[in-house]
């Protein structure tokens, strides 16, 4: 994320990249690697989306798809074309225009995205374990997804489409008095429209469950927590079938999890971490989990989690590394769990020792009891024992890369301090 502007951001944007797939690349005519960022200024509830690409030097060829006629009309005469058409209409002049701008000098530059082009994005599903009161926003979230993938069918889009502008247009023709009424009430104003834009694909305005148990109907907007949270997690069991289904048609979809561990005994954590397990083998799908539940933290591999620490008012983002590669990621990963560090002790605990051996593991804890009178797992100090492991020396690199404090126990036969330099501080006894 960029901040432009003044120390408080005027202007924000965040920029991502995306790989297109060979049908995305030809009807966008657009490399496979492609950046997209979304613009928004400050105290402004429009945003922007905007493509990096091969651009015409000359500001004037720019964007030429979403000038309006009168634009294209002043950029032709600058330029010394004429329209290849009737005057009146915008193609006559693009159709001229258009080979200025492919032929003409070129550079890398931010434009704005086509909605086709913004189409393309994955879609962003978010699914909150926080509040599991309103069922029926669960819902909506649910068959809205389903929702637009049906009215996206073949079968459908024509019908939807023509009965969008028929009601368009007669939503406008009811709006008439209204303009004139404007035009009467706001001095210097004439020719006034209004032109409303219908969607059908948003209008799933409400949904409700109905259940009997025991003869009895069920109220699930009555029932107790535990309940309702039966009910969220069936939802999301049967989303899974939906976005199967959608990024089989060539979609692509971020499921956002708030906290979906709350009211969840440990034996449902499992079960919804296999959910999640599930979903991402699908290469269309991306899970995104919030938590705070440690039990959930220690299901999911160390290279896999991002640990976010809010210090002085700013959000602090921590990884397993930063640069490395996702191999040696996952190496280290592997390692810390060999030595029996779980993830979220090497996320969380405050600082770790590192002996050469058995020996020395089983008599720290007891020498550190006798002379302060508490546990090492009570201060947050972790033992670990390298068992003569030379690799164990890039887990600590990484523990110190990620601001913890390790700590070092060695015997006289060992090499020195210059030879360890990883190693926050080195004990010789």
């Amino acid at each position: 994320m960029d901040g432009v502007g003044s120390a408080a951001c005027e202007q924000f944007s965040v920029t991502g990249e995306f790989l297109l797939s060979l049908e995305e690349q030809r009807n966008l005519g657009l490399p496979e690697t492609v950046r997209i960022r979304r613009v928004a200024v400050r105290d402004s509830a429009r945003t922007d989306y905007q493509v990096e690409c091969q651009v015409p030097v000359d500001v004037r060829l720019r964007d030429l798809e979403f000038m309006n006629l009168p634009k294209l009309r002043e950029t032709a005469q600058a330029l010394g074309v004429a329209p290849d058409g009737a005057a009146n209409a915008k193609e006559s002049f693009l159709r001229s225009l258009r080979p200025l701008a492919a032929d003409g000098e070129q550079c890398l530059d931010w434009v704005q995205a086509s909605d086709e082009m913004i189409g393309c994005l994955p879609k962003y599903r978010y699914l909150s374990g926080v509040d599991v009161t309103d069922t029926r926003a669960q819902l909506r979230t649910a068959l809205k997804f389903t929702y637009q993938g049906i009215l996206k069918d073949d079968k459908f889009v024509q019908r939807v489409e023509e009965l969008q502008a028929s009601t368009e247009a007669e939503l406008a023709g009811k709006a008439d008095e209204l303009c004139e009424l404007i035009e009467r009430r706001c001095d210097g104003l004439s020719e006034v429209s209004i032109k409303p834009q219908v969607s059908f694909r948003d209008a799933l305005s409400d949904v409700q469950v109905i259940a009997r148990r025991d003869g009895r109907p069920i109220d699930f907007d009555e029932v107790g927590a535990g309940r309702r949270r039966q009910l969220v997690q069936a939802i999301w069991e049967w989303s899974q079938d939906q976005l199967r289904s959608a990024t089989g048609r060539g979609a692509s979809v971020i499921v956002a999890y708030d906290e979906p561990d709350t009211h969840l005994d440990y034996v449902r954590q499992r079960g919804f971490m296999e959910l999640v397990r599930d979903q991402c083998t699908n290469p269309g799908i991306r899970s995104i989990v919030a938590t705070h539940s440690v039990q959930m933290i220690d299901q999911i591999p160390l290279e896999n989690v991002v640990h976010l620490e809010l210090k002085d008012g700013v959000t602090i983002v921590h990884k397993l590394s930063g640069d490395a590669t996702d191999d040696c990621d996952t190496f280290i990963s592997q390692l810390a769990e060999e030595l029996g560090l779980s993830t979220s002790t090497v996320l969380f605990e405050r600082c770790f020792l590192l002996v050469e051996g058995e020996s020395e593991k089983s008599a720290f804890p007891r020498l550190f009891r006798l002379v302060t009178g508490r546990r090492t797992q009570e201060v947050g100090i972790v033992l670990f024992d390298s068992g003569g492991n030379g690799t164990v020396l890039k887990l600590v690199e990484h523990l110190r890369g990620m601001g913890k404090p390790v700590l070092v126990l060695v015997d006289g036969a060992s090499p020195r301090s210059a030879d360890t330099g990883c190693y926050a501080a080195c004990v010789t006894v």
